[in-house]
């Protein structure tokens, strides 16, 4: 789903009347719902379920799925709610094919993680704000929010074995070597930055990215090296500026991972800016 392109009909941050109801119908459009006050019943034909739902509850329909929906009056439903269509394209040889695989959402699911929950209710209410506030790039803000929204849930439900009080230190330390990567950093230096241990920090960092923290910090650093390689820096003044103090090692890094030493990287990138 990395590649969804949203279309939005109606982004709402709903604060319901006692006379509030979801008429029952075919829907056209999918309906993303958060739950954030009070609560509410739902129903899905197509699933056979009615929920009852509070917050802390997502609410995914699908789109023309049968539903329904009305809340109480001693607990007025708050929530944010979005309508929208979605396509996923493909670039083939020559030409885009629009395709729509289905979203791996259940209709009704607890979101039982609090830093999930709070992540998704500051999203949400960007995601409002930005669809009401009338900028001329509104669009493409509420679709890159609407992005990050779905990337979060796919990486919740994805059960890699890390929560997400996890994932916030993990994250927090990819910025730090983003913003760090042209510095000495150990291991030690990243878990010192977080509050925990080196090896915990190893731990968790595999079970987010699927790799070491040294390893994740080598390839931000051959990243930017690639980077100046390209706009004609000397291979040497690369090495030093990147983070690897010895052109040696910098130069056995990048040949293990791009299978050409960085100096004919370089020569190629001359020849096609010629």
């Amino acid at each position: 789903m990395e590649n969804i392109f949203p279309h939005f009909t109606h982004i709402v941050d709903r604060s319901s009347t006692p006379q509030w109801k979801l008429a029952p119908a075919c829907h056209p459009p999918h309906n993303l719902i958060l739950i954030y006050d009070g609560a509410a019943v739902y129903g899905s034909r197509d699933s056979g379920i009615e929920y009852q739902a509070v917050p802390g509850d997502l609410i995914y329909f699908r789109a023309g799925e049968f539903r329904w929906g009305n809340t109480f009056p001693d607990r007025l439903m708050k929530c944010y709610a979005v309508d929208f269509f979605y396509t996923c394209p493909i670039w083939k040889v020559g030409h885009w094919e629009m395709t729509e695989p289905p979203l791996p959402l259940e209709t009704f699911q607890r979101i039982d993680d609090r830093y999930v929950y709070h992540q998704l209710l500051t999203l949400f209410k960007e995601l409002t704000n930005s669809w009401t506030a009338g900028r001329p790039n509104r669009i493409m803000e509420c679709r890159s929010l609407f992005i990050e929204i779905i990337s979060l849930l796919l990486l919740w439900k994805s059960g890699n074995g890390a929560n997400f009080v996890q994932v916030q230190k993990v994250d927090q330390v990819i910025r730090h070597m983003m913003e760090h990567y042209a510095e000495n950093l150990s291991l030690r230096d990243l878990s010192a930055l977080v509050r925990i241990s080196p090896s915990y920090l190893g731990n968790i960092f595999k079970k987010v990215t699927g790799r070491s923290p040294i390893d994740y910090l080598i390839e931000i650093r051959l990243g930017k090296a690639k980077e100046m390689l390209r706009d004609g820096h000397p291979v040497l003044e690369v090495a030093a500026k990147t983070g690897f103090n010895d052109a040696f090692y910098f130069s056995k890094c990048f040949k293990e991972r791009e299978g050409i030493p960085p100096s004919h990287f370089a020569a190629g990138s001359r020849l096609e800016r010629e």
